[in-house]
This record gives C-alpha cells, structure tokens and sequence, in this order.
C-alpha cells in the first residue's frame, strides 16, 4: 500500500533488510522505520536509507530492555506521529540441538529475543499504532512453532519461542479486538537467509543429503517478502488471530 508508514524491527539483513527495500521502491509516500541491533554490520541498510530518503534507522537491541526504553525518544526525534503496520522480525534461530543437549542460556535467549522482545517492543509502538486508523501487527513467525507440524529439524529453543510468540499474537487479537486492530502471526516461509546459513552450518556436516534436500526447498529473500507484503495488504479485520504462510494460507497451531 502507498503511504503507509512502517515499524520493521531487524531490518539490516535477510528478511528485514528486503522488506525495507521492496516498501521503500513502491512508493515514495512510504515511511519506513526500521532497526538495527549493530550500526557498524549494516552498511547495506545505512547505503539504502541513503538512496531512499523515506527510510530512517534507530539504534536497537530487542534483547536488550533499555535498549526497547529507548524507541519512543527515537521515534519522537524523527517527527514520527503515527505508524501503521508494525512488522515484528528480528529474531533469531542459533540451536540444532535436542531438549536433553540445549543449555538454559540458549533457552533463555532464544525467549528473550523472539518472544519477550516481540512484545515488549510491540509496547512501546502500540500508541503510535493507535494513531492510525490502519492498525496491522505483524510478528513473523515460524511453521517450527506449530504443534501440528513436524519438521525433520530438531528446532528445540526456535520452536519454543515461536510456539510462544504464536500465543501471544493471538492474545494479543483478542485484547485489541475492539480498537479494531489486526493482529496475526505470519510464517515467511523457510528462507535462505545469512543467518540462515549461519544456523544450518551443523546440518551440512552431518547431514548433508538432508540440508541439500531442504536447501532445494528455500525461497529467496525477495520471492518471500513479496508473498508477505501481499498478504499484509491484504488484511481484514477477520483475519486477525489467524496464523498464515507467505502465500496467504492459514497455518494450523
């Protein structure tokens, strides 16, 4: 949609960072505000904002609570009155291992981030949400984090906080339910990713035919977010609650 403002947390690589450059090509009227958890590693976004005067950058850790106090100061220096779809994507997936080999702190982690940070940011720009009539939240999520599904991947401390953030969106459905926002959690299909080659490193050593096999089933960056900007576009007030896939098909939980 053309003259939305946007709230895109983790927006300097993968699917955050083609996101931000699909949204800010389709029209000038966009506003999109995205983050970056490590100024110095996001040359490509910063170069981008540079080219697309209609993307502005904020400094944030969403695993780091003082770093998420921070966002209404950061907001309020760029002018910002408004947002209108709020798109929670920073996140991360750094396991393969077991429930009987995963540590505490790699639980904990992986909650913090993907789970507690979601919301926790989605605190701070929800009032701004409410400033517009338009009033989408959108917390990319995972087909890990279905009960129903099985994959052939042990995504223990990923798939716990997924299953988690899945809860959340739909809570979150029915509390704003009657300030009329949509709010879903949205599997972006698996993407090929550089943090997802970083996580599935353990799998080409010891199992290679089987991250070929999975390898040959990714999407690109590019082909999953243009599935994703249609399907946020295409919200209604009925869909809220509901858990749907890039291509617009509901999930089971």
């Amino acid at each position: 949609m053309s003259g939305q403002t946007y709230f895109i947390t983790g927006g300097n690589k993968g699917i955050g960072f083609e996101l931000v450059t699909q949204l800010s090509k389709a029209s000038d009227k966009n506003v999109i505000i995205t983050t970056t958890r490590s100024p110095e590693r996001a040359k490509k976004l910063y170069e981008l904002a540079t080219k697309f005067t209609n993307i502005h950058v904020i400094d944030l850790d969403v695993g780091d609570a003082k770093s998420i106090d921070t966002i209404e100061a950061q907001l309020d220096k760029i002018g910002v009155k408004g947002i209108d779809v709020f798109i929670s994507n920073a996140g991360i997936f750094a396991s393969l291992d077991p429930i009987l080999k995963t540590d505490a702190d790699v639980f904990l982690r992986h909650y913090t981030v993907n789970t507690l940070g979601s919301i926790l940011v989605f605190q701070k720009v929800y009032k701004y949400l409410l400033a517009k009539e338009t009033r989408k939240v959108i917390f990319i999520s995972s087909v890990a984090g279905s009960f129903s599904n099985t994959l052939p991947l042990d995504t223990t401390a990923y798939g716990q906080s997924k299953v988690a953030l899945n809860y959340s969106a739909v809570q979150l459905s029915k509390e704003l339910v009657s300030e009329n926002f949509i709010v879903i959690p949205l599997h972006p299909g698996a993407v090929y990713t550089e943090s997802a080659q970083v996580s599935l490193a353990p799998l080409v050593a010891a199992r290679p035919e089987l991250f070929a096999n999975i390898k040959d089933l990714m999407l690109t960056p590019e082909e999953s977010v243009k599935g994703v900007i249609s399907v946020i576009d295409g919200l209604e007030p009925k869909d809220s609650g509901i858990f749907y896939d890039y291509k617009g098909e509901a999930l089971p939980f």
